[in-house]
């Protein structure tokens, strides 16, 4: 979950903690001082706390990103009593700068493989299509700073997850659960651990290699989830299929989805739950069915208003 804490986000982790689900929450620190006791909460619920930087922004200049970093992993510490080691770039976005930046303090950049697309209300489709494609895991992106994915997305994932399947945070899905933290596990560029073949790591060629197989020692034909390079191997690859996608002509919004690829997660649009007061952040989502909608509209508008004049 990404961009809490914020009203929502206490209800949240109610219903994870009573369906026994433990989940990462990448926070936004600045807008939301006030929320420390839900972050604590949530921490000693056994979810993972990690950066989302302090107010969903990265700064071109290096002074002020390292500023803004270390004062979010300070305010974290304070709450929690460690410095977060996993990372989520604001929309996935993270340069050359900002890799080599994470690289020397030891962060675990992290994108997702499944974009729910919670911010347009479209996540239940969306799921319904992903779910008959059958994958060792799915790393899925959501956001607690929407109503309706607090009271509608999060029951029916919870509901209706394929079976074989359960819910745990990013770093043990990763085979790093001892790493959440980075005051109590110092990374290396190429760790291998004992209990799993995962490779950690962020270079400037690729944001994050993973390659990890969590072993059964009960049965070799398990169906715990195991990590696949062709999952995430190009998650950075910034909207290069983006084209191909939209080529096809097809005006059925439902269908744009079925033609999700893993690349196209940059695209951005403006939060639009109800009541909501928590500014102006711009929202990774992977679709561009609520731009085109809005030009369509605009587009009859123009035309209603030549004819009247």
């Amino acid at each position: 979950f990404d961009d809490g804490p914020y009203k929502y986000t206490e209800e949240l982790i109610e219903l994870l903690n009573k369906n026994g689900i433990q989940a990462t929450f990448f926070i936004n620190v600045g807008k939301f001082c006030d929320k420390q006791k839900i972050i604590k909460k949530a921490y000693d619920s056994g979810h993972q706390i990690a950066s989302h930087t302090w107010a969903h922004y990265i700064s071109s200049d290096n002074d002020e990103f390292n500023t803004m970093m270390e004062k979010t992993d300070n305010w974290i510490e304070k709450v929690i009593g460690n410095k977060p080691t996993y990372f989520r770039a604001p929309k996935g976005e993270c340069g050359d700068k900002c890799i080599e930046y994470l690289e020397e303090k030891k962060y675990n950049l992290i994108q997702w493989d499944t974009d729910t697309n919670d911010a347009l209300r479209m996540a239940k489709n969306f799921l319904k299509e992903r779910w008959d494609y059958e994958r060792s895991n799915y790393l899925i992106l959501m956001h607690d700073v929407y109503e309706h994915t607090v009271r509608e997305i999060v029951p029916w994932i919870i509901e209706n997850k394929p079976e074989g399947y359960k819910f745990i945070t990013v770093a043990e899905c990763l085979g790093d659960k001892s790493s959440m933290y980075r005051s109590n596990y110092t990374i290396s560029n190429s760790s291998v651990r004992t209990k799993t073949t995962t490779t950690i790591s962020v270079t400037k060629t690729s944001i994050q290699t993973l390659d990890s197989k969590i072993n059964n020692k009960t049965n070799a034909n398990s169906t715990d989830n195991t990590i696949n390079n062709n999952n995430i191997n190009n998650i950075n690859n910034n909207n290069n299929n983006n084209n191909n996608n939209n080529n096809n002509n097809n005006n059925n919004n439902n269908n744009n989805n079925n033609n999700f690829n893993f690349d196209n997660f940059w695209n951005s649009t403006v939060i639009n739950d109800d009541d909501n007061d928590i500014g102006n952040l711009i929202y990774e989502s992977s679709s561009s069915i609520y731009k085109s909608n809005n030009m369509i509209i605009l587009s009859f508008i123009l035309i209603l208003l030549k004819f009247l004049i």
